[in-house]
């Protein structure tokens, strides 16, 4: 059973991994790789800038949005609120091979209450898109 988020959101909260690394300048890679160990040890704000790693990387490579959309999905089941409404981008995005209307608009349905920034301007502009299932 899920329970409502607090006043905290944990996808934000620095503790218990202060990591001074981070104010550090780093490669790409270095950097990818701290956040992935942060990630896969229950960071969740780790997982969402795996995520987010990923995602800027769809253009250069269309197979890089399933993993934007997997640490993206860890992210949310880590306690993110942010990662609903990244979820409903990734989804929403026509350079992603996973690309889904359907399922855009339920992450940001999900999203929506969290007050994720755009997330019912992208909510509109799916049920206003003539000629898709959800007009």
């Amino acid at each position: 059973m899920r329970v409502s988020p607090g006043e905290v959101d944990p996808g934000t909260e620095a503790l218990p991994w202060p990591d001074v690394a981070d104010l550090q300048p780093g490669t790409a890679d270095s950097n990818l790789e701290r956040w992935t160990v942060q990630a896969n040890a229950g960071r969740a704000r780790a997982a969402i800038i795996v995520g987010r790693y990923w995602l800027e990387r769809i253009p250069e490579h269309p197979e890089n949005c399933a993993k934007a959309i997997e640490w993206l999905q860890k992210a949310e089941k880590l306690g993110s609120n942010e990662a609903p409404g990244w979820l409903g981008h990734v989804f929403r995005r026509f350079d992603c091979p996973q690309r889904d209307l359907g399922i855009a608009a339920e992450w940001l349905r999900k999203a929506v209450p969290l007050r994720t920034y755009g997330a019912a301007g992208d909510l509109l502009d799916i049920y206003a898109a003539e000629g898709t299932p959800q007009y």
